[in-house]
């Protein structure tokens, strides 16, 4: 920043910011007041303006940078909840972003995020308060929870553990309310003081629900509580024999790495290090598994980005597969009306690996349903898919593919052609026959990578 400045938010249980506030330098701080025990301040952005060129927002370290206009910023990324677990929290601005944010006070409990594969919590004993817990497990895996409410003693009449939950419809709720959001479903039930213990099961639909809770109770009442314990369920028709966290894709386990973004050759080294290679997408079905992956991985947003094993570093044009699986399907974003066909690298602007994305500028979100294909620079750092085998051997188990026709034109003057379970041997009682064809008046020139033949007795 050239011109340093430093503002100080009013303490406030309401309170608006905008760029009217800041002087009209090129980057300033504005300090958040450390929010009081139990505490947390939640800042949300309602309007944004600047090149990203020329500025950005960020609401603080290790958090995206947000710039262009409000509207290209996915909605979970325009706010920020500031706890006393942050020091010296601040808004960063760089540039001259016109901006309107609005902050409040909330419960230290507000919209907490939890990713385990099991846990507990607690909510209160109290008589005031406002909380709201999201539980989201890997895709494939079902939330089973099980719910401790009330005052009073355990009553065994009373108690209610079942998997199917009547809705209580009170208007009104003098206790503690709380309401479960399971996909499209959705449960309410009313505590009030003096009501006896009460114990509850359910086993989820999807793989993520969302608890809201709100005590309200009358003073010189008892204080209200609620105990959550959650395990994970896992659907064996999606995650077959896969570790957790991984889920079946032929013959494969694929998972999302999100923990930190790498550029593709470092995401392909960490994915041998779990034991395979960066995912492989050999069919429709195995695009729509990994669709799935990514669209229900915690935490996911329209604009993450993937690394896949497709590359064509070696020859310009001709991908291939990391883990040496024949490039066989495609799944390109097919661009806008008039422009942005993938993949479109000429040869010299080095995007030469594969990425899958939702959102492809410049249009704004929501992004399409579909994770398309686009060819990048491997420098870039992206999340990205790693698979490795659900089985012995994933090689010899693939579908054998034989006797294609290969027709090479001015447009596509290159092909890879490999034996049938490539890289491993040549399988017995096959015979395959690939047939190249090349355009008048051109011969066809091969380049064997690798060759081994076998000397069999006659």
């Amino acid at each position: 920043m050239s011109h340093y400045c430093a503002i100080r938010l009013r303490s406030l249980r309401v309170g608006r910011v905008h760029s009217g506030h800041v002087p009209r330098t090129h980057g300033c701080r504005i300090l958040v007041p450390p929010p009081a025990p139990r505490r947390a301040l939640l800042l949300e952005l309602h309007k944004l303006n600047v090149p990203c060129a020329l500025g950005f927002i960020r609401f603080a370290p290790n958090t995206p940078t947000l710039c262009g206009k409000l509207d290209q910023i996915p909605i979970p990324n325009r706010k920020f909840l500031y706890t006393a677990a942050h020091k010296n929290p601040a808004i960063e601005l760089h540039g001259r972003p016109t901006f309107a944010a609005i902050y409040r006070t909330v419960d230290h409990c507000h919209d907490v995020l939890h990713t385990a594969r099991n846990g507990s919590f607690e909510v209160g004993p109290t008589i005031k308060l406002s909380c709201s817990y999201e539980i989201h497990l890997p895709y494939g895996n079902r939330v089973a929870l099980r719910l401790q409410m009330g005052t009073g003693p355990m009553d065994a009449k009373e108690n209610d553990v079942s998997n199917i939950i009547h809705e209580d419809v009170q208007a009104l709720c003098r206790g503690m309310e709380l309401s479960l959001e399971d996909g499209e479903s959705k449960w309410r039930h009313c505590s009030q003081p003096g009501d006896p213990l009460r114990s509850v099961q359910i086993v989820s639909e999807g793989n993520s629900v969302r608890l809201n809770i709100s005590i309200a109770a009358k003073k010189n009442t008892s204080a209200m509580w609620l105990k959550v314990w959650w395990m994970d369920k896992a659907v064996e028709d999606i995650v077959g024999h896969c570790d957790y966290g991984w889920v079946l894709s032929g013959d494969f386990c694929i998972s999302a790495v999100r923990e930190a973004k790498k550029a593709w050759r470092q995401a392909e080294a960490e994915c041998v290090r779990l034991g395979g290679h960066l995912a492989s997408v050999l069919n429709e079905r195995q695009q729509q598994i990994m669709d799935q992956l990514l669209i229900h991985a915690p935490g996911a947003g329209v604009d993450d980005v993937y690394w896949i094993g497709a590359t064509d570093a070696v020859h310009e044009g001709e991908f291939r597969w990391s883990d040496g699986l024949p490039f066989s399907y495609a799944h390109w974003f097919p661009g806008w009306r008039k422009h942005s066909g993938q993949p479109n690298d000429d040869g010299t602007s080095g995007q030469d690996c594969v990425e899958a994305r939702r959102e492809f500028p410049p249009r704004p979100p929501p992004g399409t349903a579909t994770f398309m294909w686009n060819d990048r620079g491997c420098r870039e750092h992206n999340y990205f898919v790693c698979e490795k085998p659900s089985v012995e051997d994933p090689y010899e188990a693939s579908k054998i593919l034989c006797n294609e026709t290969i027709v090479l034109s001015h447009s596509h003057p290159h092909a890879i052609v490999s034996s049938p379970g490539f890289p491993r041997p040549y399988p017995d009682d096959v015979e395959c026959v690939s047939e190249i064809r090349a355009p008048l008046a051109h011969t066809l020139k091969l380049h064997f990578e690798e060759l081994l033949t076998e000397h069999e007795p006659q």
